[in-house]
């Protein structure tokens, strides 16, 4: 599988890292999605990126293209983190701390908990246990369509430290709303925003009857 990789740079300073934005749509195919996930992260370190950021729900990809419910809720619950183990291992056991090496991968995908499913983002790193609570965001703002399947996150935000800064997290619509940002900003005092998200058109706003003032990003 071949894909498109443009380069933008940001910073002469070489102590910023290279970040991976990897604008993939995901199918309702599990393992189709892993396998496109697999080659990109082979790519990020064949290109030494220091951080990968897959969308929203990349696992199972999103679940608006379906009207049968029982079949998404099957999707989610294939997909979910415990039905991948082998998979996320042998990820996370492929990344390293160093100057020219892959560190971080953020990815998103359905969380069962207490039998509930939650649109949840995801970190791999060496030092980070993906399954500990201080380490997963699950998303506030749902679509209506996503109300179907998720139960709401709570106002437990999720930020990590790094060797570039404190990254806080949200999950597309999220973005939306004001005050989760201002809570990363005022409150946990990121340096930046990673944003997952699962949007169908390029740099095109979809939400016309929003006061955004403009069409475009």
């Amino acid at each position: 599988m071949e894909f498109r990789i443009v380069e933008r740079h940001f910073s002469e300073d070489e102590a910023m890292p290279t970040i991976m934005v990897a604008n993939i749509y995901g199918a309702p195919d599990v393992k189709q999605n892993l396998d496109k996930m697999e080659q990109i992260i082979n790519l990020a370190h064949e290109r030494k990126v220091n951080i990968l950021i897959f969308p929203e729900l990349s696992v199972t990809g999103f679940v608006w293209s379906n009207d049968d419910k029982a079949e998404v809720r099957n999707l989610l619950m294939e997909g979910e983190n415990s039905h991948i183990k082998p998979w996320l291992k042998n990820v996370r056991d492929s990344l390293t701390d160093g100057k020219d090496s892959l560190e971080y991968i953020c990815y998103g995908n359905a969380r069962l908990r207490d039998g509930n499913l939650y649109n949840s983002t995801f970190i791999l790193n060496p030092e980070i246990d993906y399954a500990e609570e201080e380490y997963i965001y699950a998303k506030v703002f749902l679509t209506p369509v996503e109300r179907d399947y998720f139960r709401q996150g709570t106002d437990k935000r999720l930020s990590i430290d790094t060797k570039w800064g404190r990254f806080g997290f949200m999950i597309c619509y999220d973005l939306c709303f004001v005050e989760l940002a201002r809570q990363y900003a005022f409150v946990d005092c990121v340096d930046a925003i990673i944003t997952m998200a699962a949007w169908h058109s390029e740099a095109v706003r979809e939400y016309s009857k929003m006061n955004t003032r403009t069409d475009h990003y």
